[in-house]
């Protein structure tokens, strides 16, 4: 990383109110749109073991998502085929649960629309950490009318091999359609097991 983009992020980790973040945020924004090629060649550098930092850059360049469109997509890729290729999958997802972030925004709805039909694509990866990620994911960007996606969530919920899946599916689908819980058959197991795993599903 550049040294201004690491003092950026370590000053991020250090800092002590939102206030100070968002300010560290909007640097790297800054950072970012004086040299778009250069600033990804550079996110994309960071090492495996520092993934994490990605958090940070995903919410900075939020503020701009429209202009940041086609990164955004590429790094769904970038980091489910990093996970498939690591034995930490888990932790080379993390960053992504920023993209909730994107869910937000009204004013970027092509974005919204590709991000949804990415995760939408790989909710039934053969890697369930993927899987997992992507049906979380998918539920931040569905609504009540986004039948395609409510109704592939309700076949994972109801039969989908991982107990964490169909669990993650079935909360997804309850958030956009509370309606849709008559038509999932979710073991009372699942229920239980998921609920004192609250912090440990994916």
């Amino acid at each position: 990383m550049s040294s201004a983009l690491s003092e950026y992020l370590e000053q991020i980790d250090e800092s002590t109110s939102w206030d100070e973040e968002e300010f560290l945020q909007t640097k790297i924004l800054e950072l970012a749109n004086a040299d778009p090629k250069a600033f990804i060649r550079e996110v994309r550098a960071i090492p495996a073991d520092d993934l994490v930092w990605l958090s940070d850059v995903y919410e900075a360049l939020s503020y701009d998502a429209e202009h940041w469109e086609n990164f955004f997509v590429e790094e769904v890729d970038r980091l489910l085929q990093l996970a498939r290729d690591s034995d930490q999958p888990s932790d080379v997802l993390f960053p992504l649960n920023a993209y909730f972030q994107l869910s937000l925004d009204d004013e970027i709805d092509q974005l919204q629309e590709r991000l949804r039909k990415k995760f939408y694509d790989n909710v039934e990866d053969e890697n369930v950490f993927i899987r997992r990620k992507c049906v979380v994911l998918l539920g931040d960007f569905i609504g009540r009318k986004s039948f395609k996606a409510l109704n592939k969530l309700e076949r994972l919920a109801n039969s989908d091999p991982d107990w964490r899946v169909r669990y993650l599916a079935y909360e997804a689908l309850l958030e956009a359609v509370p309606e849709r819980k008559k038509r999932v058959k979710l073991p009372r197991w699942i229920r239980i097991r998921g609920w004192l795993s609250k912090y440990d599903l994916e």
